[in-house]
This record gives structure tokens, C-alpha cells and sequence, in this order.
């Protein structure tokens, strides 16, 4: 997948806590670091997380799907993460 136009690059896969990681920059530089977790279905499904810079989500945020580069590996959370982000 080409991060030409996406403003959220897949950092890493954290299977062990069901994520995906990703980092973007702001304005001014710094970069900013948020996650796509699996809560499970009857917990609200994938949830967008803004994370501490080792990647701990902090609180759940909205981002349009379209910004997120998906992931293109073959584990469970990758396979989760790329459903929710090319599903109207």
C-alpha cells in the first residue's frame, strides 16, 4: 500500500494487545503516535486510540478512515484492521 496521501503510516503490529500502531506528524513537526485497537464487537469493535510515544493508548479519538495507510500483513489484528478501514 503506497502512503502517498495517508497521514497516519503503520509504525507496528502489536498481536499480543490486538493493534495496530501508527505515527503521524503534526503541523509544527512532532511526531504523534495513535493506534487502531480490536475491542471486540460487543465492546464497540475497532477503536482509534491516541497512544503515549512507547504506544500505551491514552484516550479514543475520531479520524476519518481514509487517512490511515492499511496494514498488509496476514495476522488476525492486520486482517481486522484492514476490514474495518476499506468497509464503508
Amino acid at each position: 500500500m503506497s502512503k502517498i496521501g495517508k497521514a497516519f503510516w503503520v509504525h507496528s503490529v502489536d498481536n499480543g494487545f490486538c493493534r495496530v500502531n501508527y505515527v503521524t506528524r503534526n503541523p509544527k513537526g512532532p511526531r504523534l503516535f495513535y493506534c487502531l485497537q480490536d475491542e471486540g464487537n460487543a465492546h464497540g469493535g475497532v477503536i482509534c486510540y491516541r497512544c503515549s510515544h512507547d504506544f500505551e493508548p491514552s484516550h479514543a479519538v475520531e479520524h476519518p478512515k481514509i487517512l490511515f495507510e492499511i496494514p498488509e500483513g496476514n495476522s488476525d489484528i492486520e486482517q481486522i484492521v484492514r476490514d474495518y478501514l476499506t468497509k464503508e
